[in-house]
């Protein structure tokens, strides 16, 4: 097994928020890509597209499009 100090590291995100909803809907928000693609991404964002299969292993993509041409791309795999 490989020395941890020697092994790189990849980059990654934690978020931590407390949102006034319900889990199962909070989840379902992150979850079901017509919904991720209606609030996901800054205001200047005119449209996403999200793929998401929920599953260890499972991978996820989201592309945010905006106005002035840009395009911006996510994505990773759930542990």
């Amino acid at each position: 097994m490989p020395n941890p100090a020697t092994v790189a590291t990849k980059p990654s995100l934690a978020l931590k928020r407390r949102i006034n909803a319900p889990p199962a809907k909070v989840y379902e928000a992150w979850t079901d890509p017509e919904k991720l693609a209606r609030w996901f991404g800054p205001r200047r964002v005119e449209s996403v597209q999200a793929e998401i299969d929920v599953r260890v292993g499972g991978r996820y993509r989201m592309v945010a499009y905006s106005a002035d041409g840009e395009v911006h791309e996510v994505g990773g795999t759930y542990r």
